[in-house]
């Protein structure tokens, strides 16, 4: 039997969907929290605090955009309660979908004031961007290496 290159394309074509189907896997998305409320925050607060209130959307920059979401629950002059939510991701990590509450200290430098807490993922710093109330740079220092993101706000 003659393999001509037009049997060799079509068993190539035919071979190659079911190939990259089984070895590429997008990260999902990080899960709603049923027992999330956002309260709002006390007016004499300043301003770029009070901003962060809300529910913040985003991917860590990593390869494959590793999906997360910021609750910020309540917000205080050095303080707030948070839920950070992240999606399922395996090719860093082997993460499992799933999402904590934390307590961030509010840390303050110039013109800025950052949400800052450590946990077992390692030490999270999100901070206003500069003249884009709508946006959040986020920094995850985990070991020795760092990750960032940019969340958008939703709510």
């Amino acid at each position: 039997m003659i393999f001509s290159i037009k049997n060799f394309m079509m068993v190539s074509l035919a071979i190659l969907p079911a190939g990259a189907c089984s070895t590429v896997s997008l990260p999902q998305k990080a899960p709603v929290t049923s027992d999330m409320s956002i309260l709002s925050p006390d007016p004499s607060l300043p301003n770029e605090v009070k901003a962060q209130s809300g529910k913040w959307s985003g991917g860590w920059g990593i390869r494959y955009r590793w999906n997360n979401e910021l609750y910020v629950e309540t917000i205080e002059k050095d303080s707030a309660r948070i839920i950070l939510a992240w999606g399922e991701f395996n090719h860093a990590c082997h993460c499992s979908s799933a999402w904590k509450r934390e307590k961030a200290s509010i840390q303050y430098s110039s013109d800025k004031a950052s949400l800052e807490f450590h946990s077992s993922t390692g030490a999270m710093y999100f901070t206003l961007k500069k003249g884009h109330p709508d946006e959040m740079e986020g920094l995850l220092i985990r070991g020795n290496k760092k990750y960032f993101t940019t969340m958008k706000k939703v709510q």
